[in-house]
């Protein structure tokens, strides 16, 4: 809602729809009211449909100085109401925010998620980065892999760590067709691994040692015994941690009051030409 001296704004937004077969269906128009209190003569209201949805309707009722809108709709739209009010003590001075420094955040140490449908990949049936409209409910992030039977169907990511030593792997999963068995590579160490059939989502455990900063997964299908196997994501947990990771100070950037900046942000010197920033303010440096 915005306010100005002779209008007041709102844009209102909901949007509920079900899901029919392949199909979606709008449903009932949600009822919205807005009240209007110490109005001056006569409101005149407007409204503006935003976006592709049914119509919305609004019905107005002005009863003295009282103004009541009653907003039906299933999608955004923008509602104008031109009146003037009566309104006193209205705040003319800002309150100055107090800034306070915050406390240092603690070092993360908790499960480390990779999307699979984030991963690179080859050779694979789908990549699921939508995966709505593809069942297997119940996924984590924005969709999963779908790894079909191909021999040489892989993907790969980069895991980040703070410290070298022992972790685990959670590999979750789903494999409708049999027990799926794969080749887990990192850092170049090849493991075979089988994931037990499981038609929802399963999680399977792996012991693994990690280097300190970057570690290269790949997960590949196995030369025989392929399923088309459904990779959500790879969890990373239990793994070594080092008291300097993260943020240990903040400091301040101090600048000299005389450094002059450009348009862009760009550090200047004294025999720039054009406009530049002193301060926080614009300046003219003409040619002499």
């Amino acid at each position: 809602m915005k306010e100005f001296g002779d209008k007041v704004t709102f844009y209102m937004t909901n949007y509920r729809n079900k899901k029919s077969g392949s199909t979606f269906a709008e449903l009932d128009n949600e009822t919205d009211t807005i009240v209007i209190y110490g109005i001056q003569g006569d409101a005149e209201v407007e409204f503006t449909d935003r976006a592709q949805h049914r119509a919305s309707t609004v019905v107005s009722d002005q009863s003295g100085d009282t103004l009541t809108m009653v907003v039906k709709h299933n999608g955004p739209l923008d509602l104008t109401v031109y009146c003037q009010g009566n309104a006193t003590e209205r705040l003319t001075e800002y309150t100055e925010a107090t800034i306070v420094e915050p406390a240092l955040p603690p070092v993360y140490t908790d499960t480390l998620q990779y999307e699979a449908e984030c991963f690179d990949y080859k050779s694979i049936a789908n990549n699921r980065t939508n995966a709505y409209y593809h069942g297997h409910a119940g996924y984590m992030g924005q969709g999963f892999v779908e790894m079909g039977t191909s021999t040489t169907a892989a993907i790969r990511d980069t895991i980040r760590v703070p410290a070298a030593g022992d972790a685990k792997l959670k590999l979750r999963y789903q494999s409708p067709d049999g027990d799926a068995k794969m080749r887990l590579r990192l850092n170049g160490t090849s493991t075979s691994i089988t994931l037990p059939k499981s038609a929802d989502w399963t999680e399977l455990e792996v012991a693994t040692t990690l280097e300190k900063g970057e570690n290269t997964l790949i997960l590949q299908n196995s030369t025989s015994g392929n399923k088309n196997t459904f990779i959500d994501c790879v969890k990373v947990y239990d793994y070594a941690t080092d008291d300097e990771t993260g943020v240990q100070t903040i400091a301040p950037v101090r600048y000299s009051e005389n450094a002059l900046y450009n348009l862009t942000g760009q550090r200047v010197s004294a025999s720039y030409k054009g406009i530049v920033i002193r301060t926080g303010k614009k300046l003219v440096r003409m040619q002499r």
